[in-house]
């Protein structure tokens, strides 16, 4: 009978894994902006009308905002709210799209907004699904760029790709059942109702409900190696240059910091 209790425990652990959020961030800086020359106190976060693969896009626009705020004001930082951000930026004439508008328009934009810096959130969505015999596997994937505009070098200066992934399996515990089913008929049919009814319960959870936690997951670790490099809000100049051990991302081309959970 303990073998069949290990091989219940194994496969309720194999169905635990196989589901959950994970999220990856990726940081480029700009070499010529030194780490020690960025004070930064205030933000903006601007809208971003790319498409989201989803229904309502303003409805998720808005609730990456919230958690981009979020990430900013737990850490000190001031953030303007979305819709003095949204009305000035309309107003700026600037592309949603594109980065490489006249700089002085952004520098304007920060000046009317009152900011140290600009965020511009670029947002996507897709989903995958692979099938193994009975096994399902269902993942909900938001990936983001975050390009930040610098209002003292007049410059972006770093760059975010997010990416967060909310998936579920389903199958495990029926196939996990079927096996037992010759080795303990009554051990084998209890796995497949318990799988049974996880499998419900995987598949009852709203989508809504699976895209914000990719979307949210993807924001929260994929700022993570921004926030090494600028950890809280300064408004004045280093009085000495800071270290940046190896084990931190470097001001290069591409940070070495990669960070998933």
């Amino acid at each position: 009978m303990k073998k069949y209790i290990v091989l219940i425990c194994l496969a309720m652990m194999a169905a635990l894994q196989a589901c959950g959020t994970t999220g990856t961030g990726l940081l480029y800086i700009e070499p010529s902006v030194k780490q020690q020359d960025v004070a930064i106190r205030k933000v903006a976060v601007v809208p971003n009308r790319l498409p989201l693969n989803l229904q309502d896009p303003e409805k998720w626009r808005k609730y990456n905002f919230g958690v981009v705020k979020e990430e900013f004001t737990t850490r000190g930082f001031e953030v303007v709210d979305y819709e003095s951000s949204v009305k000035t930026f309309e107003k700026s004439g600037l592309p949603v799209e594109d980065t490489k508008s006249s700089r002085d328009k952004y520098a304007e934009l920060a000046q009317q907004l009152g900011v140290d810096a600009i965020v511009l959130p670029y947002y996507g969505t897709f989903g995958s699904s692979a099938n193994f015999l009975f096994v399902n596997n269902t993942a909900f994937i938001s990936v983001g760029t975050f390009q930040i505009f610098l209002t003292q070098k007049n410059d972006f200066f770093t760059r975010s790709d997010v990416s967060g992934k909310n998936q579920y399996t389903t199958g495990i515990g029926t196939v996990g059942g079927f096996v037992l089913l010759f080795a303990s008929p009554p051990v084998g049919g209890i796995v497949i109702a318990a799988g049974t009814i996880f499998d419900l319960v995987q598949v009852l959870v709203p989508r809504d409900t699976r895209w914000q936690k990719a979307f949210k997951k993807g924001i929260q670790e994929g700022l993570k190696p921004f926030f090494v490099v600028y950890p809280a809000p300064r408004s004045t100049r280093l009085t000495e240059p800071q270290i940046v051990k190896e084990s931190e991302p470097t001001p290069s081309s591409v940070s070495k910091s990669v960070f998933e959970k």
